[in-house]
Formats: C-alpha cells, structure tokens, sequence
C-alpha cells in the first residue's frame, strides 16, 4: 500500500546528481540503478529513494504537509544549530536540509576558526526563514515595495535571519545562496559591532561558494574557489593589466560593487590566505579581527597596523596567484533548439534539459552525447524545466515537464546554448 502511494506521488525530476548521474544512492557510500534500490527495499517517494526505516517518518510527515504549504501554513522547527520557519514540505526539511544546515554550521565553525581567526559561543542559535518556491519569497519578501527578484535569492534580516527559498526547478540556488548568505550570518553573530569594508566582508562570504553538498552522504566538501568568481577576476586582471586594486575593488563604492568586485576581492582574501608562509592565516586574521569597532578607518592602515605589511605591495604578487588558480569544473544548463515536435510532444525551444532517459544533464556537450547515443527501440523520457516568460526574466515561474518519446517519434532535439546554473549541489 505504501509503495503504491509512494509511487503517486512522484515529483517529475529526481535530484541533481552530478557525481552519479542517473544513480540512487544505496547506503554507505554505494551507488546503483533505481533497480537495484528496489531491491534493497528502498522506498521511491517524491521522485528519491529513501531507506525502509524512513517509512514511518514519511507516512507521518505527508499526514502533517497534508493539512498545507502555503505560508501562511508555514511551521517552525529546530536541527542542531538553527532554528526554521519554513513551509517546505517536511521530508525535504528533515533529510536534506537540517543535515545540511548542521554540516554548515560546523564548516564556519572550522573555517572561520582556521583562516579567519575568528571563533565564540555567540555563533550558536541561527535563525533561517526559507519559502517553498520563488513566487512565495518574492511576494513575501518585497523589495522596494515590489515583488523581490530572483537576482536577490537572499538575505540577512536586522542581522540575524537569513531569508531564502527553496525550488525543486533548481535547489543548487538554495545551497549557493545559503553557503554564502550563511556566511555573512554566522561573521555577525561572532563580531556584531564589526565594520569591515564592503570589499572584506563580501570576500569572505564568496569564499564558501566553492563549497559542495552531498544530500546523499549528509557531508559538505570545502571548496575555496567559484568557478564563476575566479573567471570574474582572471578576466578582469588579464583586461586591466595595469589597473589598481583601488580602482578594481578596494575603494569602489557600495552602489557599483557588484558581481565582478566580488570576484575580485574574494580572488585578494584567497591569496592572502593560502599564499605561501607559515604566517599568512595568522596575519590575516589579526586583519579581520581588527575590524570589529574599527568604523572608517582605511584598511590599508589597518592591515599594516596588524600584519606589519604594506597591503599595496602585495598585489604583484595577488595577480600572480589568481592567474596561476585552476577553476574547478562547471554546470550549465542546457537549452534545446527543438524540430519535427508532434502535437503531443510538449518540448520547446529554450527548455533546459533536466534529464534524458533518467540521465541528469549539466551541459550541452552531455545533452548531445546522450542524444547521438540514444536507444531508437524504446520509449524515452526527457525531463525539462520550463521557465515563463524566460530564463532572464525576473519574476519567471519555473516548473518541471515530462515528456516521454515513443521509437517512432520524428522530433529532433539539439542544445546548442548553455545558460550559468548554480552549484552547491553533488548529488
């Protein structure tokens, strides 16, 4: 009875998985096909495969989301180290992301310990309000007196609670924002009088959107460098070769310091901490440290004052390193060119491919792989997010379409452009 009603209620995607694409995970770090999951016992629910022992949990979790998710139904809840207003449904909030939210905190507590110099008791008790879906976030949350913007996917309210929204279209946005959004929280909790410059405190927050999540193993793997930050500033550099860091980063104005300068100064904090000397993590973090109630005072005073060096003097040696940085691999998404579809056949041009027969696709050159080499006697199912009125658009809707292609079938389906997806996300 369980599985039939499990089996119901499939969404139309499973996960992400780029470490495993089109593998369930079976336990104890094991990967197989969802064949074998059934096999073992496992529970298909919602388009995931949980451990029989979940089953009760499950059964009581959809009882209570039955009764509603729409935020004004929101709850509250607790894990370990944050306390949770949400309205996402109950199984994603206890499995995935109170795990999640936990292997967090304890990757500031380290990091910002490590190569911040920066640790307390203040940092415990995190507040975190996330939406079931963009719509709810942005109507809920406005900005300016108008809906919010999907280019705004969080922030920090009266300096304690981070505001965000989970969608099932695209949960790396969740993960990303919240690796850096997070970041900006638990550095106000431990310094709550400090001032850094915009340059110093966006750096230190971009400096987790390396970060990955296994929702498979419950395990974050620290990653320092963003693939779209180190192109940012390796760019940028190899532009203005003769540029200053002034002029780059450290006296640009709050109202023009956008993604770009966020590259850039993350790319100054990434040498500063890992370049070579046993001393660097340390004179560092007498450098943050100095900016708690430091109010104006310039940070090229500052960081002489605490480090005995003169910060300017070390950017030769700045531009070197991040041109040296090696990006770690990315995902796109892959938008279809679609021909030849017959009436029945619910694909368009610009759907970004999701799947293609239980195949998770995070690029074109992937997309085009699986389409060159597809089975031509058997039915195929291609899974796609359609975004209306489009991608860019700030206020689009976007929702998953299943569409399976019979042998038979004349349409033609090529992915001849990509569009920048988050990370955050292994599997």
């Amino acid at each position: 009875m369980w599985y039939a009603l499990a089996l119901g209620l499939l969404l139309l995607a499973p996960p992400q998985n780029q470490k495993q694409p089109g593998l369930v995970h079976l336990g104890a770090g094991e990967w197989g096909t969802p064949a074998q999951a059934a096999e073992r016992g496992m529970i298909p629910y919602r388009g995931q495969w949980f451990a029989k022992a979940h089953e009760k949990d499950l059964r009581k979790w959809e009882k209570e989301d039955a009764k509603g998710l729409d935020w004004k139904e929101a709850y509250k809840t607790k894990s370990k180290y944050y306390r949770i207003e949400t309205n996402v449904a109950r199984h994603v909030i206890e499995l995935e992301i109170k795990p999640f939210l936990d292997a967090l905190f304890e990757t500031y507590t380290r990091v910002f310990a490590e190569d911040f110099g920066l640790s307390g008791k203040a940092a415990g008790n995190k507040d975190i309000r996330i939406y079931d879906g963009f719509q709810a976030y942005s109507v809920n949350e406005p900005e300016g007196g108008k809906p919010r913007p999907r280019s705004n996917p969080g922030f920090i309210v009266s300096g304690s609670v981070l505001v965000v929204f989970y969608e099932e279209t695209d949960p790396g946005v969740f993960y990303s924002t919240v690796f850096h959004e997070g970041a900006h929280q638990f550095f106000l909790s431990l310094l709550p009088g400090a001032s850094p410059p915009m340059w110093l405190s966006e750096a230190l927050a971009t400096y987790f959107e390396g970060c990955t999540y296994s929702r498979a193993t419950n395990q974050i793997t620290p990653g320092f460098v963003s693939d779209v930050r180190l192109r940012d500033a390796q760019g940028a550099l190899r532009k203005n070769p003769a540029a200053t860091a002034q002029e780059l980063f450290l006296e640009v104005p709050n109202e023009r310091f956008k993604g770009l300068e966020y590259g850039l100064a993350w790319s100054f904090v990434h040498y500063l901490i890992h370049r070579p000397g046993a001393e660097s993590r340390a004179r560092f973090a007498r450098f943050v440290q100095a900016t708690n109630g430091a109010g104006s005072k310039p940070a090229t005073e500052l960081f002489s004052k605490t480090t005995g060096e003169d910060l300017l003097a070390l950017l030769p040696a700045w531009r070197a390193h991040v041109l040296t940085l090696t990006a770690p691999p990315a995902i796109q998404w892959a938008a279809l060119v679609v021909s030849k579809a017959s009436p029945s056949e619910d694909l368009r041009s610009r759907d970004l491919v999701w799947s293609f027969d239980g195949v998770e696709v995070f690029s074109a050159k992937q997309f085009a792989e699986l389409w060159k080499n597809r089975a031509k006697d058997r039915p195929l199912e291609v899974v796609v997010v359609r975004c209306e009125p489009d991608f860019d658009s700030q206020e689009s809707t976007r929702r998953f379409v299943r569409v399976t292609l019979q042998p038979a079938s004349e349409i033609r389906l090529t992915a001849q452009g990509e569009l920048e997806r988050k990370g955050g996300l292994s599997d």
